[in-house]
C-alpha cells in the first residue's frame, strides 16, 4: 500500500479542476448578468416605442369633441406650452418623436405650411413624445422647426388624445373643438386644403 500521499501530478489535476469549476461559475454569472441587462434594455426600448409608428401618408378624418387641454414644459427649456393660450386660432397639433422615421419625413412640410399660414390666424404646436431631450432638440434644429413644441415624456397627453401611432396630427378649430385627425405623416397639400376650408368657413 502506497502511503506517500498525492504526488505533484495529482495536485496539478486538482488545481485544474478547481480552476475549471470557478471558470464555469464565472461564465454562468456573466451569462445571467448579460441576459438581465438585455431584458432591461429590451423593456426600455419597448416602453419608448409602445406607440406604433405609422409609416404611411395620413388621410384627414373628421373629429368631434373638445380638444383635451394641456400645459406642458416647453421643449426649448423655458416656460410652458398651453393649448388655452391659442384659443381663437386654428391650431395644428402635431405629436412627434425623434425615433419616429415618418416624423422626419413630414417635418419640412409642417414647417412650410406653418410659415405660409401663421399670419392668417393659424398656430402650429408640436408635442414631443417619450423622447430623449437631446435627440428631440436635434430634431427641431435639423428640421428648422420654428413653431413651439412641448415635452410629454410620460406619454400622458398622448393618452388623453388617444394616440395609437406616430406621427398623429390634430386640427383644432378656434373654439377649441377637434376638427380633423391625421394618423401618419401629414401631407403638405392635404393640410393646406384643410386650413383653406376652415379659414374660408370662419366668420
Amino acid at each position: 500500500m502506497d502511503e506517500r500521499g498525492p504526488g505533484p501530478g495529482d495536485m496539478t489535476v486538482r488545481r485544474l479542476r478547481r480552476i475549471a469549476v470557478w471558470m464555469l461559475v464565472l461564465g454562468s454569472v456573466t451569462i445571467v448578468a448579460g441576459l438581465a441587462l438585455w431584458e432591461l434594455d429590451r423593456r426600455a426600448e419597448a416602453g419608448a416605442s409602445s406607440i406604433a409608428v405609422a409609416d404611411y401618408r395620413a388621410e384627414a378624418v373628421p373629429e368631434e369633441g373638445a380638444a383635451p387641454p394641456f400645459e406642458l414644459p416647453s421643449l426649448a427649456g423655458h416656460g410652458t406650452v398651453s393649448l388655452a393660450s391659442y384659443r381663437g386660432k386654428i391650431v395644428v397639433l402635431n405629436f412627434w418623436a425623434s425615433w419616429c422615421a415618418p416624423c422626419w419625413q413630414e417635418a419640412p412640410g409642417l414647417q412650410a405650411v406653418w410659415e405660409r399660414y401663421r399670419s392668417r390666424g393659424v398656430q402650429f404646436l408640436g408635442v414631443n413624445e417619450r423622447d430623449d431631450h437631446a435627440s428631440a432638440g436635434s430634431f427641431v434644429e435639423e428640421n428648422g422647426l420654428t413653431f413651439p413644441s412641448a415635452s410629454d415624456p410620460s406619454g400622458e397627453l398622448a393618452g388623453s388624445y388617444g394616440i395609437i401611432a406616430m406621427p398623429t396630427t390634430f386640427v383644432i378649430d378656434p373654439t377649441g373643438q377637434l376638427a380633423y385627425r391625421l394618423i401618419g405623416y401629414a401631407d403638405e397639400r392635404a393640410l393646406r386644403a384643410i386650413l383653406d376650408e376652415m379659414l374660408g368657413a370662419a366668420p
